[in-house]
């Protein structure tokens, strides 16, 4: 397969992985044994190995490192926006961008909307910033490891929305907004839908 890193070597992995992807699909690919040199994302690449599935995520293994060939720099590229509820087997192997709000919030782990969100620990990813409830785009993999999920290359992958201004304002369920009144030590609170 021929295609540009969307995953470089060592975002999951000590350097036994990496992801491409061409304008048909993307793939991920792994070599327990080292892939032999370092990828970049946007490098084009070359790759020939046997086809597989662990834990039903489709992989490519080169048997050797000479079956990994960078052919020079290029273009990364840009992540598929898709709805969070449509990760899956449609998606798979290629870079992805999902936006909702988030849930199920844990060191490891989390929701964007419908999608599943998989914290890689060799990423180094850490959920400071996202609370539940706010809404968050995270770009990364689209993967079927035991189920439709999403991994983030890197910190810079998960963004939160931008902090809200006024609290009253602020996520995660119900909006409320302060009624004027001229007492301070009061206010009316009126439900906003």
């Amino acid at each position: 397969m021929r295609g540009f890193v969307t995953v470089p070597t060592g975002a999951f992995t000590a350097g036994q992985s990496f992801a491409v992807q061409d304008a048909t699909g993307g793939i991920y690919i792994y070599r327990s044994k080292g892939i032999g040199q370092e990828l970049a994302t946007g490098d084009d690449v070359c790759v020939t190995g046997k086809l597989t599935e662990y834990h039903g995520l489709t992989e490519l293994l080169p048997a050797s490192p000479a079956q990994v060939a960078r052919l020079g720099a290029g273009k990364p590229p840009q992540p598929q926006v898709i709805e969070p509820g449509k990760i899956g087997e449609a998606t798979e192997g290629r870079l992805v961008s999902v936006t909702g709000p988030v849930s199920r919030l844990s060191d490891h782990r989390f929701r964007v909307g419908d999608a599943a969100i998989f914290l890689e620990k060799q990423a180094g990813i850490r959920t400071t910033g996202l609370r539940e409830g706010c809404p968050a785009t995270v770009i990364g993999l689209s993967a079927a490891y035991d189920s439709p999920q999403v991994w983030p290359r890197s910190q810079a992958d998960v963004i939160p929305a931008s902090a809200p201004q006024r609290r009253a304002r602020a996520c995660p369920s119900a909006r409320f907004r302060a009624a004027a009144t001229p007492r301070p030590s009061t206010a009316r609170l009126a439900w906003r839908a």
